[in-house]
């Protein structure tokens, strides 16, 4: 038996307008309309659906609209809908700036959970334009929780200067982010983490809490100047391996022999530098060893 294939049908501007109330009545598009629904008839995609209500496609076959106006008859009135005017587009722009606070960082925020099917880009979209209407409570959920955000901090551009500044001090104590916010004695504000740091000195970031800055900038002035290093380069390496064959010495042992080892100069150290992990070292340490070895006779 030979299947007939149903003819389409020419959709008038009536039936365009039943599939339109039926989704904004119950606020379900056709991606969830056909999840939802059992037995959706054979050839029926999102995309016919959504090129039927929006007028790119004028034709449909008849069990298909029928389809689809039941599916959507049986559904219950999803939330609430309204218009976003300009205005309340202006009051949720001034309040994002005010408090910082967008996208992923507001729905996240102490203040409750957000409703369901709320997310970012819903909100981002608002914001773009391209919706014209969306559900009240999330409307409401999005402006409750901005006006009782408080001001975000205040924020200073990070010029050449500034950020200069940083750089100098980084280099002058030898101390890098990560090591500054965990040992610093001047307890660093909770929200400050050292990736915002690196953020600022790769040029990343354009902007930074004042506050934030002004910490930073205190707890490496407070530093002292790193000890100065040299740079450990080949000849170097084969000469303390010398030293090491003619003495018979290792790290452990010719710092054993001494009574003036520096209090943080280890045997871990010296063989690091005979591996050639270590690419520089304490001008201090590395003179202190070769001396040790110079002044050690051949065993």
């Amino acid at each position: 038996m030979i299947d007939v294939i149903e003819e389409k049908k020419a959709v008038t501007p009536e039936m365009r307008d039943r599939l339109s109330r039926g989704r904004a009545r119950t606020g379900i598009g056709p991606w969830r309309l056909l999840k939802l629904s059992e037995d959706v008839p054979e050839g029926l995609t999102v995309s016919t659906i959504h090129n039927v209500i929006s007028g790119a496609s004028s034709i449909l076959r008849p069990s298909h609209f029928k389809f689809l106006i039941e599916a959507w008859a049986e559904l219950p009135d999803g939330p609430e809908r309204r218009s976003i005017d300009e205005q309340t587009l202006k009051k949720i722009e001034a309040e994002m700036d005010r408090t910082g606070c967008r996208g992923r960082k507001l729905l996240h925020s102490r203040y409750g959970s957000p409703p369901d099917g709320l997310d970012s880009s819903i909100i981002a979209r608002w914001l773009k334009g391209g919706a014209r209407t969306a559900r009240q409570d999330h409307i409401d959920y999005v402006l409750h929780t901005l006006k009782r955000l408080p001001d975000q901090p205040e924020q200073i551009v990070l010029t050449d200067e500034l950020v200069e500044r940083l750089e100098v001090e980084k280099q002058r104590t030898g101390v890098g982010p990560h090591k500054l916010i965990a040992g610093s004695a001047l307890h660093a504000p909770k929200d400050l983490d050292p990736t915002h740091i690196v953020s600022w000195l790769n040029g990343r970031a354009k902007r930074a809490s004042k506050a934030h800055y002004e910490f930073v900038m205190s707890a490496w002035m407070a530093l002292p100047e790193a000890e100065p290093r040299i740079q450990i380069t080949q000849e170097m390496r084969l000469m303390l391996l010398g030293h090491i064959e003619r003495t018979g010495l290792g790290a452990y042992q010719i710092l054993k022999r001494r009574v003036d080892v520096p209090d943080d100069l280890r045997p871990a150290t010296i063989h690091q530098w005979v591996r050639g992990d270590a690419k520089s070292a304490k001008t201090v340490h590395w003179s202190y060893v070769m001396a040790a070895y110079v002044a050690t006779v051949n065993t």
